[in-house]
């Protein structure tokens, strides 16, 4: 169970963990924290956001099962449509990804995310601290705080701050 714990593959140390593949904690060999940012980031434990795009979801009918999401320039994105046994996102008018609402839902995304159990997808960490991903083969983990739910890349090196949704 601990072989396959992002954090741990990433090079977090965890000292309860006798099978723990880390003999030390590495922040100490570091000069920055775990959480890279730009080189004006000082002290809090909150990446300095030096650009944003903002995505807005838009057009509900009659809510986010049914609507379009726009980026910075007003303009389409993503388009959210639900019928009863499906939810399809569609890019440029194109089928991108499909969450199948059956007795087992399954989700999928074209050439990145595996047709899988919609429960397998967001795995929640053993602690309830955090939720894993596999996209395009990569590790993901999304960790919420009380300003928001951040994405950091996850192993084989120490995690990276990507996003947030605020």
């Amino acid at each position: 169970m601990f072989i396959l714990n992002p954090y741990a593959q990433a090079g977090w140390y965890n000292p309860q963990n006798p099978h723990s593949i880390n003999d030390h904690n590495w922040l100490n060999s570091w000069s920055h924290p775990p959480i890279f940012r730009s080189p004006s980031f000082q002290g809090s434990s909150v990446p300095a956001l030096t650009s944003a795009v903002t995505f807005e979801f838009t057009s509900f009918n009659p809510d986010v099962l049914n609507c379009v999401v726009v980026g910075p320039t007003n303009s389409k994105v993503l388009d959210i449509r639900t019928r009863w046994d499906m939810t399809m996102i569609f890019k440029a008018e194109d089928p991108w990804a499909v969450i199948r609402w059956t007795e087992h839902p399954t989700i999928e995304a074209n050439g990145i995310i595996t047709p899988q159990p919609a429960g397998s997808f967001l795995k929640l960490s053993l602690d309830g601290c955090y939720r894993t991903m596999l996209v395009d083969g990569k590790n993901y983990a999304w960790v919420s705080r009380t300003d928001g739910t951040y994405l950091y890349s996850a192993g084989p090196h120490p995690p990276k701050f990507l996003h947030v949704v605020a």
